[in-house]
């Protein structure tokens, strides 16, 4: 991810932790603390850029204030197949990070105890 300028006083908590939830679209609003810059209480997404290579995908695109496209911060998202597993993660100040990994096959076979 390349880290880019974004402003620390329109956000409650600094990469809160999602779990699993990872987007690819949209905005964790319960986050933003209001535009620093004109007071507004909403966001908007410009600039989605995705660029796909074989099996991977990344999205990037910025979070702005709808009122004065105030910058906020950059949201990142990549989804990858590796070795029989869908790898999905998200790194955005706003939004949170998160990582999740599931096997393509019905069964998982990190769930299977018996192997």
């Amino acid at each position: 991810l390349k880290k880019g300028k974004m402003c620390k006083e329109c956000i409650k908590e600094m990469l809160p932790e999602r779990g699993e939830m990872c987007v690819e679209s949209g905005s964790y609003v319960i986050n933003f603390a209001g535009c620093a810059k004109c007071g507004g209480k909403s966001v908007n997404t410009i600039d989605e850029k995705t660029e796909e290579t074989g099996d991977k995908e990344e999205i990037t695109y910025t979070h702005v204030c709808r009122a004065c496209q105030h910058k906020v911060c950059d949201h990142y998202y990549s989804f990858d197949v590796v070795d029989g597993y869908q790898e999905y993660s998200m790194e955005c100040n706003l939004c949170g990070t998160a990582e999740v990994s599931k096997s393509t096959e019905v069964d998982d076979p990190r769930q299977n105890k018996f192997y």
